[in-house]
């Protein structure tokens, strides 16, 4: 009978090391998990701005990744070796005209990503990360309504937000009340409406100037949603057709862009480089007009220098995160109302926090979407600071005119 136990015994304890073992491994990983705004170092490039995804799927280590321009793409394989997070994804080589698998490599310093990666054609590109992290604006006043009211009254939650701490008040136009004990957790925010013969308690999503939740009334649950109240603030002409007040290169380098102004509308010059006002804004809706004299335009709007909406001559054509009016490889449009080449046509785009409303020649195509992160070509990989809008020269010819933005305010 002894001889049983401790063959059991030695069992169960093989059994807790090769657990213990394997959750090692994967507590090796975690620190790595999660986003991760990127700068490269050093390249003698204005293109510096990155961003990774590590993640696990089914058990396995997986990434994503935005490097400097194009696409946000997968990868082949993803490893931990010596403590060193590894993956690979290939690089195309022009010159040779064929993709190469190349390795990159990060380890952890004081909570920051260090890495380094060295390209096929033998340039090598240092670089630093640092978590990717959304800070949720929640301050302002809150107009929600419960759903299953019929007589839809209107019930104003005012909150102030300090940090962490988030203070507020509660008024349906006969009841007012505080709110206390709120916590928000990434766009999820608990609070508590506690009055006289009053209490309820909420759980709530934000997402930008909307919010929607459940509620506890009593005993009685219910749900609700409701938006932020905005008025807009002073429209801002950030290009009046007659000069490039206000405007920059992206390229430090140079001391104007190298952009010229006919009848009223701006355009790259041959080997001119994407242009961005001197301002930087927060929350806004932006208005630019665009034209493609050629064929097969290819250009975009950057909101906050960050982000891209994609102008691009596809009239007839289908839907892809590609399209006009996509967020750059992120965001697909709900459907495709470009007008022919050489009409002009017009972009209002809406920003919130990280997200993000476009239309289309008059009509919505993209509804309230969440920004992952950046896309190819942003300026910078800080996506919660306010940023400057741009206009990208691509090297095909584009038209832009009546450049007008109207903060949003609270």
């Amino acid at each position: 009978m002894r001889a049983r136990f401790v063959t059991i015994g030695l069992l169960c304890m093989t059994l807790g090391l090769s657990v213990a073992a394997g959750q090692g491994a994967q507590d090796e990983a975690a620190p790595y998990l999660g986003e991760w705004a990127v700068t490269l170092h050093d390249t003698g490039s204005t293109f510096e701005a990155c961003w990774l995804e590590f993640e696990r799927k089914d058990g396995k280590l997986d990434a994503r990744m935005l490097w400097r321009w194009g696409s946000v793409t997968g990868v082949k394989s993803v490893k931990i070796v010596n403590g060193e997070m590894q993956w690979v994804r290939p690089e195309f080589w022009e010159e040779k005209g064929k993709s190469f698998d190349t390795t990159y490599h990060a380890k952890l310093e004081d909570g920051k990503l260090v890495g380094w990666v060295k390209m096929p054609w033998g340039e090598l590109h240092r670089f630093t990360g640092v978590p990717s992290v959304d800070k949720v604006d929640v301050a302002g006043t809150w107009i929600c309504i419960a759903d299953d009211d019929s007589e839809q009254i209107e019930r104003a939650v005012a909150l102030k937000q300090d940090g962490d701490e988030i203070t507020g008040t509660y008024d349906d136009g006969m009841t007012k009340a505080e709110v206390k004990n709120a916590k928000l957790d990434g766009n999820n925010l608990a609070f508590e409406i506690s009055g006289e013969d009053f209490f309820v308690r909420c759980k709530a999503t934000v997402e930008g100037d909307r919010i929607r939740g459940t509620y506890v009334l009593g005993t009685e649950p219910g749900t609700f949603s409701g938006k932020r109240r905005r008025t807009l603030g002073e429209k801002i002409v950030l290009f009046d057709g007659k000069d490039f007040a206000g405007w920059h290169s992206r390229d430090p380098k140079r001391a104007e862009p190298k952009w010229a102004i006919r009848d009223g509308y701006m355009y790259p010059l041959s080997g001119g480089t994407d242009i961005v006002t001197d301002q930087k804004f927060q929350d806004f809706i932006v208005h630019v007009e665009y034209c493609f004299p050629k064929p097969h335009g290819n250009s975009g709007v950057y909101v906050r220098g960050r982000y891209e909406v994609q102008a691009l001559d596809d009239y007839g054509k289908g839907l892809s995160e590609h399209g006009c009016g996509s967020i750059y490889s992120r965001v697909s449009p709900t459907k495709n109302v470009s007008k022919p080449q050489g009409t002009w046509q017009s972009l209002d785009i809406t920003l919130v926090g990280h997200w993000i409303t476009v239309r289309h020649n008059g009509e919505t195509i993209v509804e309230n979407a969440y920004l992952e992160g950046i896309t190819g070509g942003a300026l910078d990989a800080d996506d919660n600071a306010p940023g400057p809008i741009m206009l990208q020269a691509h090297g095909e010819a584009v038209q832009f005119r009546n450049v007008v933005i109207t903060p949003l305010l609270k």
